[in-house]
């Protein structure tokens, strides 16, 4: 996700309301924050220095087309390897018209990874409950055959409103050839590693049930040393939902 500049929105909105030329840069450059740019206005933010660290230029040919909203590299981007002490711990990045100073174009975090459980069944569940504990809070006892939304309610009881996603890959665990339960870790939980939940059951009958990790999640952040090297594959620098 990004987030325009008070430089960029205002030249956007008088091209678009005045008439006025937006002043495209010539180049653009990316550049690396330990401390995330402030939104709405654009300010603050600490971007690296020392180590080595440079802004690296993206090149305006280097972005394909926007679709539904968003783009992303063609080619990779790579930052010059970090010297000593290093750039410590990457946060977010910002664009700019210029390698040094100049104009702030667009700015955001990096994207952290949603943890991802899954709960499996041996077979077609008859009868029985049992219990996760998201957050390390137990849940109330789910019942067998519970439906994906009977599953979150029961989750976000223990865990919070809007930190998780519950899906059924194939059947639920009552049906013939049951398939699995997908738990994503989304909201104030997510873009990180959650510890592995215990599932505990009670008189469960047809099969065993058993859970395991998926994804493991991840902040987003970069840790970077001295020796260290930044790249952004073909494909894995987005930019959308301005």
């Amino acid at each position: 996700m990004a987030n325009l500049s008070y430089y960029a929105s205002n030249n956007f909105l008088n091209a678009m309301l005045r008439g006025t030329a937006f002043p495209l840069p010539s180049n653009i450059y990316l550049g690396l924050f330990t401390t995330p740019i402030s939104s709405p206005a654009g300010t603050g933010g600490t971007e690296c220095s020392g180590g080595s660290y440079a802004r690296q230029p993206c090149t305006l040919t280097n972005f394909a087309a926007a679709s539904n909203g968003a783009t992303s590299n063609g080619s990779t981007i790579t930052f010059t390897q970090a010297t000593s002490p290093g750039w410590g711990t990457v946060q977010g990045w910002g664009l700019y018209d210029a390698l040094t100073v100049g104009n702030l174009l667009l700015y955001g975090t990096l994207v952290g990874t949603n943890d991802v459980q899954t709960v499996s069944t041996t077979g077609q569940l008859t009868a029985g409950t049992y219990t996760l504990n998201p957050n390390g809070v137990t849940t109330p006892a789910i019942p067998f055959n519970a439906t994906a939304a009977q599953i979150l309610e029961l989750l976000e009881y223990a865990g919070g409103a809007g930190n998780f996603t519950v899906s059924f890959s194939g059947n639920r665990f009552d049906q013939a050839t049951p398939g699995s339960l997908v738990i994503t870790f989304t909201g104030s939980l997510g873009s990180a590693s959650q510890t592995l939940m215990t599932l505990t059951p009670t008189g469960i009958t047809g099969g065993t049930l058993s859970i395991a990790h998926t994804t493991t999640g991840s902040t987003g952040n970069l840790v970077v040393g001295a020796g260290s090297t930044v790249s952004f594959a073909n494909g894995a620098f987005t930019v959308s939902d301005l």
